[in-house]
């Protein structure tokens, strides 16, 4: 079709080779689909949009089908890079230009590192060369850059073509051709000048270009192109060309009919190139690609899919395409095979209730020829078209409709039938819809619910409805946003809890692109696909999913990204993961709302609709809010269909705006103003050189769980910051605690009192930091005594020194990324990292210290209120207690401090002087005191000022009111739980509606008075009473007798305690109500309140360190009578009465029932059962292994009530103790029936204590597990002991000399001699010793005195000889060495001293290893770990007389590891490695084992020690001894009996150990990490050996290379350390120049020039320290 012009214009063209047009007309359509990253941020593509990169991987695999050559591709990819479509040229150089092609080519070719020379054939520089008419190469400043030449960039620039106002279907084409994805990839681009153009609109061709106010571009291409092109590619048939053989002028039409019409427009470039689109796209819900022959041999079917496709709602046209011939076809058998079609349409007509008429054209594309058939989506039919399907009774009529690419018959229960209709009727209906106003438009949906969608497009309502996005938590849901608008990163300034993306190319040009940088900076975010592990929502981190997977990784896309339930499938379970986050953190604590952008594309919306079914449902309370922005009304029916299914859904609350996502975004910055939360770019901290940096994203990342506090105020200016900090202020007197940016700006002026105890904390801290070690210190404080301000001031104190935190309360958040934040800052810094957690669960605290011991030097300042008299003199070395009075000197201070906020009022400035002067005379005043004075009007003490305010004299009906309830169920969980509720909370009792967010300035004078703000909460809108002992005085009011006399102090009256049931009922009831999920905020603070037991500290001894309460506090306050304690039962049962699906209430009624009403006992194990049942069922059947620590721990306690509760029942007839007398006395005639009765108890007990275990998650490990089931045993055995007499056989002794089948139970006996003793010995090595159970010692010393004055002889051991026989015999030959005058120590190897015994028990350990490999699965893991660790010391001990070499003691460390895989097996295969590694004086060591070593340290032993206890400590040491495995000596075995192995080093076990020499490493400037270079002979692999600095006074760069002397220790966490560290001193020859180095165990040397013997001595020291 070029014209004459264009002819004349390619004569004068340079010759080119003959593929060379080709990559001229080709190289436009691949570019925009390649994404051009990392290239100066250029990116190719219609409106700066990547496009989808399949074509682009089919020209790269099958460019043979497109007629291009290898040259032609790599034309197109290098232009793609020189010149993007719509983009200015660059230049660049060689090696960045193959570096581009080479990530556009991988990105397609994922995983097969293809390079520029394979993909092009040549190299980069040869291809420059052999193309050299395309590009020019240049020599800039030593580097070859290059350009693509000038004339060709002409070539690329687009041309805008106007044309005229086009016909419904061919808008449609411009607009699919337009947006498609699929855009241009074989698009012919041939127009190219304005003859070219003249050319089109003589021949009509304008009018397919599109509206007239649409511009269509079009690139220029030579005529050779349009020649070349129009010998491969589409051939046009038309009147015009008699070389073709198509029919398209109206002259050559022939009518067929009404069904089936040849279009009448001319066929056009547009049209062909739809057509082609459409063949790539392949089969889609409205376009069908047939055989002729199909519907020759089914003619029914060609009827039906016509039908199926006229009836299906849709927006564009039903289209099918069906394959006549191979061949290129003659005018007559064409028209005979398009007359064959439309016979089968007429055959069928009578079939169906009406018959559309089709248009169809014909195309002929290489050696093929199609006729394509179209089925128009735009007419005046107001009911589709029913199949008639005669019966004998009449006939039935069916509706078919397509779903997806197959077809579908409608039922009446299918909700696609409304679809259809409803369009069918809005087709009619929007012929009569007038012009309606902007301000608001109106949607009426037609199908079967009859509703009206509202749209509003007001910015002001929408910010309305979004409250400003100030109160309540948002998420944010979005369909394909691209980046059209300037401002889309607006998004990144709200504080979005989560993000729910369904667009796979948001990270590249979407809604991540935009805000991904600044999110980032302001919020931890976190990018994730479906498929990952989620972690928990929190306040100050957005997780952002993408739901339909991501764009750079393939596995997380859906191979039919269209098909929803496909999606569904896949993404059901991790969809439930996100519905129980979302509950997790909404229910019972805010109100979420849900931001939603309506999709471009429509079909998303299926998917979003699915999503917030599954994740927003009805278990979500309060109710979400959903927030629908779209920029127009919906646009297809498959969006207006999901839109009404909405609205019908959520009716009030969902809202409905039009706006655009400009208006959104300028809404957005309207409001989101910098404020408090918003940090700056810069965050320092004290580091061991100075000053360290932490990054924004890491400052975000930390500020999850912890407000950390930096060296400079990370807090932003703003206009609002004198009012906040008046404000602050004026809380903090108040009674709250003060936000962290209120210390920076008002800390110098002292707003806080100082305390006395504050200088005898920073003394306590100033030691542990000059320790340079882990430690846990307590401050133990009275209810209201200041103690969170004293904690704040120390910090603040300290903050300038080392880095300090303060971690709140129960982020989202694991232990063990909390462990990995304070890490990092460990790391940053090498300096000491003080921790401070208020109100924490105690053991939670000593977990997280368990894990931090082996990665940081962490102090943590654990603040804990403690309700319970503290003795004077009670503070200690790591625990210090501050009393609620407070002393003369803090009075003064108060009193001056407080009398500044009396805005000169002389009365209350009198009241406070008064109190200062009481204070003086001796007389107890507490501090709330006053705050109360200062702030109240005529302060008359506590009891008034509160009666004051509540007025319950106005309660004529004797009922609370909703606000004093209020204040009431506050003043419960304060003061018995010391928690806060969640202002949501609230909602009913302030008469708010059930989606409004409520917030503190919502609570009303006089509730206002008594609130604040709960700081040290890791979630916002938590509140409580300002004072535990307001909270004790609204308490006392409300439920006490006020005519009652009574003294006040630390407890409520008789009185109070009396209606202290009701009133738990009636807030148990009020919780129940509102329905919430126990897995939420409310259950935890009912737990706090009605179910945790404080631990009592009663000294610092471990026979004595601490004492739990039976039951929690409000349980015993409330007032009960035994025996039955009906009314403590009552409040425990409504409790699971309103939690049924929450087995730890259900695991403590079974509590209660065994220690309060012994004689229910069945009713406990039916709650205990019932439990864990429960929680079986909630845990879905999944192993141990794959729950979370929240489940576990759940399991782990009920497991130890059920254990607990069956050892009652065994202790009614055995006692508790070995001089405990039994509730139940056992008569000797009874005593088989009551063996036979309590061993199926005790069988029982032991498998619950072992579950325990089991569930304990590691680093939680407690004595709970261990000293039950060892108890049960004990009280089995001593029943045995006390009450077995048969003829001459008494006792244990005796009761093992009977047989099995003659009395039950002798195995159990016989195998709890063994397990008792290795339950002994775990506990004492994994357990650590603050966290020991007092009861453990008593175990001790009831286990040796039963069985040491009861020594079985070995001979009444009875066979099969396994490995619990073999144990028994062990356990037995340590209790015969039993040290009566030390009963109550645990009796260990080291105390065997006979050498026959040890050689024994060495044999009997082997033959355990011998026999567990023939048994098949192993039954006890745990023993046999514990069996492997103890014959390493039995073959080492002293008094063995077998020799084992290292070699041979190696392969049964490797047969351990095998077996077990435990951390001790890797950590002993370490050692025995590089002790053979080492070598000796006789042996030289192996090169290999040492490289094998430190592939063991560095891949095995760190990550399998994570959990162990005290990975620090030395477990071994490298002796002298060098005698096979005597060169290794044995350290601390038992880590909770002997913790003083650095002392040990220095004394007695220095003449054992094996002193070595080496050299300190440069840098060596840090204090608590140094390393040593060991020396090892001729080597050739480098041993470093780690030491810490700061201990041996070795700190600084000038200590780097000097020589020293050291013993190495073995530790899990560093594999060798060095202790005793000194630098080694030179002793000079008298007989030469020569010197030599003599350690401090050594007396003299030989000189290593003349061979003579060199004496240590003071005259010859060359150098010394």
């Amino acid at each position: 079709m070029a014209s004459k012009g264009a002819k004349s214009k390619g004569k004068t063209r340079s010759k080119k080779p003959a593929q060379q047009p080709a990559a001229a007309a080709f190289h436009i359509n691949i570019e925009n689909y390649i994404d051009i990253q990392n290239s100066q941020n250029i990116q190719v593509g219609d409106q700066n949009a990547i496009h989808m990169q399949e074509n682009a991987t089919r020209v790269l695999d099958h460019r043979k089908e497109f007629r291009l050559s290898r040259n032609d591709v790599a034309i197109a990819f290098v232009n793609a890079i020189l010149c993007p479509d719509g983009s200015d040229p660059v230049e660049i150089s060689l090696s960045e230009l193959q570096k581009r092609v080479e990530n556009q080519i991988n990105l397609l070719k994922p995983k097969q590192n293809i390079s520029f020379e394979t993909f092009a054939g040549h190299s980069i520089q040869n291809f420059i060369d052999r193309n050299k008419d395309w590009y020019e190469k240049l020599e800039n400043k030593q580097k070859i850059t290059v350009r693509l030449l000038p004339k060709k960039i002409v070539e690329k620039k687009p041309l805008k073509v106007q044309g005229k106002r086009c016909s419904e279907s061919d808008r449609y084409s411009n607009s699919i051709n337009d947006a498609s994805d699929l855009d241009q990839v074989l698009t012919d681009y041939e127009t190219a000048s304005s003859d070219i153009e003249r050319d089109q609109q003589a021949a009509g061709y304008s009018d397919a270009l599109g509206e007239t106010s649409q511009s269509v571009v079009v690139a220029k291409t030579s005529p050779e192109v349009n020649r070349h092109k129009s010998k491969k590619r589409i051939r046009r048939r038309s009147s015009l060309d008699s070389n073709t053989a198509l029919i398209n002028s109206s002259s050559q039409n022939i009518s067929l009919g009404t069904f089936l019409q040849r279009k009448t427009k001319p066929l056009t470039r547009s049209s062909e190139k739809h057509f082609m689109q459409l063949l790539l796209k392949g089969e889609s819900e409205h376009v069908l690609i047939r055989k002729f022959e199909e519907y020759m041999k089914n003619p029914k079917d060609f009827a039906l899919d016509i039908v199926s496709l006229w009836n299906t709602p849709r927006k564009e046209l039903g289209e099918i395409i069906i394959c006549l011939s191979s061949k290129p076809m003659q005018f007559e058998i064409f028209d005979e095979e398009i007359s064959k079609l439309h016979n089968a349409l007429r055959n069928q007509k009578d079939s169906y209730s009406y018959f559309p008429c089709c248009e169809y054209q014909t195309f002929t594309l290489g050696e093929e020829t199609y006729v394509k058939i179209e089925v128009s989506h735009t007419h005046m039919e107001s009911k589709p078209i029913f199949k008639i399907i005669p019966e004998d009774s009449g006939c039935s009529k069916e509706l078919w409709c397509r779903c997806g690419a197959q077809r579908q018959l409608l039922t009446v229960d299918n909700h696609n039938i409304f679809a259809v209709y409803g369009w069918f009727q809005t087709k009619k209906i929007e012929e009569q819809i007038p012009m309606i106003s902007n301000q608001e438009r109106v949607i009426t949906n037609t199908s079967s619910w009859n509703s009206e969608l509202t749209f509003e497009s007001s910015t002001e309502k929408f910010l309305e409805k979004v409250q400003m996005f100030k109160k309540g938590h948002f998420s944010l849901m979005a369909g394909d946003v691209r980046c059209k608008s300037r401002n889309l990163s607006a998004f990144s300034k709200l504080s979005l809890i989560s993000v729910y993306d369904f667009d796979v190319q948001s990270r590249e040009c979407g809604l991540l692109n935009a805000n991904e940088t600044s999110m980032i900076e302001n919020r931890s975010l976190q990018v994730y696909t479906w498929n990952d592990n989620l972690p928990g929502l929190s306040e100050n981190s957005t997780v952002w999913t993408f739901l339909l997977g991501r764009r750079d990784e393939p596995d997380s896309r859906m191979s039919d990204p269209n098909d929803i339930r496909l999606w569904s499938k896949t993404v059901s379970s991790k969809l439930q993961i996100h519905a129980e986050q979302i509950q997790r953190f909404v229910n019972g604590y805010t109100v979420l709302t849900i931001l939603i952008l309506w999709p471009e594309n429509e079909d998303l919306a299926g998917f979003m609709h699915k999503f917030i079914q599954i994740c927003f449902d009805e278990h979500l309370e309060p109710c979400p809010k959903l927030i629908i922005c779209m920029s127009d009304e919906p646009k297809t029916e498959t969006g207006k269909s999901y839109l009404n299914t909405l609205w019908r859904e959520w009716n009030q609350h969902i809202c409905l705006f039009q706006l655009s996502l400009d208006q959104i975004c300028e809404s957005i910055d309207s409001v989101m103003c910098q404020d408090l939360e918003i940090r700056k770019n810069e965050y320092t901290l004290p580091a061991f050189d100075g000053k360290c940096t932490v990054s924004p994203r890491e400052a975000s990342w930390l500020r999850v769980d912890m407000e950390l506090l930096y060296l400079e105020n990370p807090y932003h200016k703003t206009s609002t910051d004198v009012e906040a900090l008046s404000e602050e202020r004026h809380q903090f007197y108040r009674g709250g605690s003060l936000h962290w940016f209120a210390w920076y700006e008002c800390a110098n002026d002292r707003v806080d009192v100082d305390r006395d105890l504050r200088d005898s904390i920073s003394s306590k801290l100033d030691t542990i930091i000059e320790n340079n070690k882990c430690e846990i210190l307590y401050l133990y404080h009275a209810p209201g005594s200041g103690g969170t301000t004293l904690a704040q001031r120390v910090l603040w104190d300290f903050h300038q020194k080392i880095p300090c935190a303060h971690v709140k309360l129960r982020t989202a958040s694991p232990v063990i990324e909390l462990v990995g934040k304070i890490e990092l800052l460990h790391e940053k810094s090498h300096k000491p990292v003080l921790l401070m957690l208020d109100g924490e669960e105690e053991s939670r605290v000593r977990h997280l210290m368990r894990l931090l011991t082996s990665r940081a030097i962490v102090i943590i300042f654990y603040v804990k209120q403690y309700p319970y008299p503290i003795r004077e003199g009670e503070n200690l070395r790591t625990k210090v207690f501050l009393e609620s009075t407070v002393s003369s000197k803090e009075a003064k201070n108060l009193a001056m401090k407080y009398g500044d906020r009396c805005n000169g009022d002389q009365s209350k400035i009198n009241t406070l002087n008064k109190l200062s002067r009481d204070v003086e005379r001796k007389e107890s005043h507490f501090l709330y005191e006053f705050g109360l004075a200062a702030f109240t009007h005529d302060f008359k003490g506590v009891e008034a000022y509160v009666k004051g305010y509540l007025r319950l004299w106005d309660n004529l009906d004797g009922k609370l009111k909703h606000w004093q309830k209020i204040l009431g169920y506050l003043s419960l969980v304060y003061y018995y739980g010391q928690a806060s509720l969640p202002c949501q909370f609230f909602q009913p009792l302030l008469h708010m509606k059930e989606d409004d967010v409520v917030d503190i300035e919502d609570f009303k004078h006089p509730m206002k008075d008594f609130i604040v703000v709960d700081k040290n909460e890791g979630r916002k809108g938590n509140v409580r009473i300002c004072h535990h002992i307001i909270a004790q005085e609204i308490l006392q009011q409300i439920l006490g007798d006020s005519r009652e006399k009574f003294e006040r102090g630390p407890d409520l009256s008789p009185s109070a305690k009396r209606s202290l049931e009701s009133f738990c009922l009636d807030f148990i009831d009020y919780v129940s109500k509102r329905k919430q999920h126990t897995s939420g905020t409310i259950a935890h603070i009912l737990a706090r309140t009605f179910i945790f037991r404080d631990n009592q500290e009663i000294s610092e001894t471990a026979e004595q360190g601490r004492r739990k309460p039976r039951l929690s506090r409000i349980i015993i306050d409330i007032t009960s009578r035994q025996p039955l304690f009906t009314e403590r039962l009552n409040v425990l049962k409504r409790l699971t009465e309103a939690f049924p699906e929450d087995p730890n209430f259900l695991a403590h009624l079974g509590r209660f029932y065994a220690y309060c009403r012994p004689d229910d006992q069945k009713s406990a194990e039916e709650c205990l059962q019932k439990a864990l049942d429960l929680a079986n069922e909630q845990t879905k059947g999944k192993r141990i292994e794959e729950l979370d620590e929240r489940w576990k721990l759940s399991l782990m306690h009920i497991y130890h009530m059920y254990g607990t509760i069956i050892q009652k029942q065994i202790a009614v007839y055995t006692g508790q103790a070995i001089d405990d007398v039994p509730l139940k006395r056992t008569k000797s005639v009874n005593v088989k029936s009551r063996v036979e009765y309590l061993i199926p108890l005790a069988e029982r007990s032991c498998s619950y204590f072992g579950c325990c275990r089991e569930c304990t998650p590691q680093g939680r490990e407690n004595c709970c597990g261990y000293v039950g089931e060892i108890n049960v045993r004990l009280q089995i055995c001593d029943f045995i002991e006390k009450h077995f007499e048969v003829g001459n056989f008494k006792g244990i002794k005796g009761f093992l000399k009977t047989k099995a089948h003659d009395w039950q139970g002798v195995d159990f006996v016989r195998k709890s001699i063994s397990i008792i003793d290795t339950l002994l010995m775990e506990c004492y090595n994994v357990i650590d010793q603050n966290d020991m159970d007092p009861l453990i010692q008593r175990c001790v010393y009831w286990y040796n005195f039963i069985f040491h004055r009861n020594a079985i002889p070995l001979e009444n051991v009875t066979h099969p000889e396994g490995p619990t026989t073999f144990r028994l015999r062990i356990a037995m030959k340590k209790l015969k060495c039993v040290n009566l005058s030390k009963i109550k120590d645990y009796t260990v190897l080291e105390h065997i001293q006979t050498g026959s015994d040890i050689d024994d028990i060495v044999s009997w350990y082997e033959e355990i290893f011998r026999k567990i490999p023939c048994e098949g699965p192993i039954e006890n893991k745990r023993a046999l770990d514990r069996d492997y660790q103890e014959w390493l010391f039995a073959i080492r001990h002293s008094k063995c007389s077998t020799q084992h070499d290292l070699e041979s003691v190696l392969l049964v460390v490797k047969q351990w590891e095998d077996q077990l895989k435990s951390p001790m097996s890797k950590f002993y295969s370490f050692i025995i490695t590089s002790l053979i590694g080492f070598g000796s004086k006789k042996t030289s060591g192996k090169t290999e084992c040492l490289l094998e070593a430190q592939r063991i340290l560095k891949d095995d032993m760190k990550k399998a020690g994570k959990f162990l206890l005290k990975p620090k400590y030395p477990r071994e040491w490298l002796g002298k001894d060098e005698t096979g495995i005597r060169r290794l000596v044995s350290g601390t075995r038992f880590l909770s009996l002997n913790l003083s192995d650095r002392e040990v080093v220095k004394s007695t076990m220095m003449s054992d150990l094996a002193v070595c020499k080496g050299t300190i490493l440069q840098p060596n400037n840090k204090k608590g990490a140094g390393f040593i270079s060991l020396d090892l002979g001729e080597s050739l692999v480098q041993v470093t050996v780690f030491y810490i600095p700061n201990v041996c006074n070795l700190v600084g760069s000038h200590y780097g290379g000097q020589r020293v002397e050291f013993v190495i220790g073995f530790t899990v966490e560093n594999g060798y350390e060095a202790f005793n560290v000194k630098l080694l001193e030179k002793y000079g020859c008298s007989h030469c120049s020569g010197s030599v180095e003599i350690t401090q165990n050594e007396t003299f040397a030989m000189c290593g020039m003349c061979g003579r013997k060199i004496t240590k001595g003071d005259m010859n020291r060359i150098s010394s320290d």
